[in-house]
């Protein structure tokens, strides 16, 4: 992927982040597309933003939700 921030983190993956008041460590990655993972965030990812119909079986609604750069963080 040719984005800045893929390239960062594939630069430097190692990541710290809160949420709420509890910190967390982790490996940021790109998820490879044949891991389930991918397909499964790219429908949620449609969902939220598109309104996409989880139990369906339609195809996700727009270029942004079928190619974007998937990320993971792996915690430590």
């Amino acid at each position: 992927n040719d984005k800045d921030w893929v390239k960062n983190f594939t630069a430097n993956p190692q990541v710290r982040f809160r949420i709420g008041s509890d910190w967390f460590s982790g490996t940021m990655r790109v998820v490879d597309p044949s891991e389930p993972l991918e397909m499964e965030a790219r429908r949620r990812l449609s969902a939220k933003y598109y309104g996409y119909d989880l139990d369906s079986d339609d195809p996700l609604p727009n270029e942004w939700s079928r190619t974007g750069t998937i990320m993971a963080i792996d915690l430590v």
